[in-house]
């Protein structure tokens, strides 16, 4: 992720990120309160009509064709670990998916998906029913966390160098994957 897409609004005293749709044009405005750790979002768009680093995708689709994985993490801050860490990843911005999403990431042209959503009780609902409606058309994987780790925006690059997956196929785990390249 290039750094220049990030802002400051000192008035709110929030970052600033863009979202965009695949076709790189900016849909709305997210900020993120520094203080209160709080977002706020522009009006003229929803966050569901998009998910967060879709144009990296497509902007860098042709360098990730060695990469048979997508990340879906839930905010844009894991996304962008993830991106620095060398993951191709999206983020669906919220502990809940909408039907635009699902299909935004049905359409995302990798075969193996990894959910890395939120290690908490939303977002491990949301990870279910994610896997759940992925694994029709592609290989889904969860992101299991290392103890004490809430979302990939916490790992440290160690942790994200070695990650543990587990395989969900037919509507439960099916084990476990611990290397992902």
């Amino acid at each position: 992720f290039p750094v220049t897409i990030f802002g400051y609004d000192e008035f709110s005293d929030s970052v600033v990120l863009p979202l965009f749709d695949k076709g790189n044009k900016c849909i709305m405005l997210i900020k993120r309160s520094i203080k209160e750790h709080i977002y706020m979002n522009t009006s003229g768009a929803s966050k569901t009509d998009s998910v967060f680093g879709i144009q990296m995708v497509y902007k860098k689709l042709s360098q990730l064709s060695n990469s048979p994985y997508i990340f879906v993490a839930e905010g844009a801050f894991d996304v962008i670990k993830l991106w620095r860490a060398g993951y191709p990843a999206v983020g669906i911005l919220q502990a809940s998916i909408s039907l635009n999403q699902i299909d935004l990431i049905k359409k995302l042209p990798f075969q193996k998906v990894v959910i890395a959503t939120d290690n908490d009780k939303a977002g491990r609902d949301v990870a279910l029913k994610l896997a759940n409606l992925l694994s029709q058309n592609k290989e889904v994987y969860l992101l299991k966390y290392p103890k004490g780790v809430k979302d990939p925006g916490e790992m440290s690059d160690a942790q994200l160098k070695s990650l543990d997956l587990e395989v969900y196929r037919g509507g439960q785990k099916a084990g476990f994957k611990t290397s992902i390249y």
